[in-house]
């Protein structure tokens, strides 16, 4: 009887002590995913701390370009405050020609225009007046307007760089199949203007005739000559 009334006091105190263990083991593998979340929490900030640092030491423009000026050309180089880096847009290059103030009523935006640099002489770039500026300003020859020339688009655009000089023509009007003069021939008296004619073997006789549009080489002839005649050089 005495063994029949202990066991289950016995049974009672091992289950109660497999129920305590079963709760530390329990205790232990949560503490145990903890550290490991922890861990693992711990690895994810390193890495986006890594790809930040990583940002923030490159550089990037809002814009394809070419970089022109640069504080250092090596890595490792600590920059200050005062560097700074210059990129070029080619797409977004400009021809600026100084107008004279005596020329600039004539010029207007979207006249067509001929550019010949000095690096390709052999070459006309055609382009348009793009911008007028509304202040003038002093050069050798007097006062003077800048006015824009883009050259974005042009062909071999690659082939430009920054600085470079050159002339260029604004077509201010056209006339086509026109009689034309160079205008080194023409003399201009009394507010007329007239040329030497070849009209024999050793004789020349001076002409007045009516001029219209003229360029820095050529003038316009609306009357007075013929196709077919010949004018002398001065």
């Amino acid at each position: 009887r005495d063994q029949v009334i202990n066991c289950p006091i016995i049974c009672d105190k091992a289950i109660k002590i497999v129920v305590a263990i079963k709760t530390a083991l329990k205790t232990i593998e949560e503490r145990a995913k903890q550290d490991t979340q922890l861990e693992l929490n711990d690895s994810v900030l390193t890495v986006e701390q890594q790809a930040i640092a990583l940002q923030n030491t490159v550089l990037s423009a809002p814009f394809a370009g070419i970089l022109t000026v640069a504080p250092a050309t090596s890595t490792g180089v600590q920059l200050t405050s005062a560097d700074y880096f210059e990129i070029v847009d080619p797409s977004s290059l400009v021809f600026r020609a100084a107008v004279d103030e005596g020329d600039i009523s004539q010029v207007v935006t979207d006249l067509s225009a001929k550019l010949i640099l000095d690096a390709y002489p052999e070459t006309e770039i055609s382009t348009t007046v793009s911008y007028i500026a509304y202040t003038s300003s002093e050069s050798s020859t007097g006062t003077v307007f800048i006015v824009e020339f883009p050259l974005g688009d042009v062909p071999d655009a690659n082939k430009l760089k920054i600085g470079m000089n050159g002339d260029i023509g604004i077509e201010l009007s056209r006339s086509n199949n026109t009689l034309t003069v160079p205008l080194d021939v023409t003399k201009e008296r009394d507010g007329k203007t007239y040329v030497s004619v070849k009209t024999g073997e050793n004789t020349t006789e001076e002409r007045e005739i009516a001029v219209g549009l003229s360029t820095n080489q050529l003038v316009e002839v609306l009357s007075g000559l013929a196709e077919d005649d010949q004018v002398l050089l001065p």
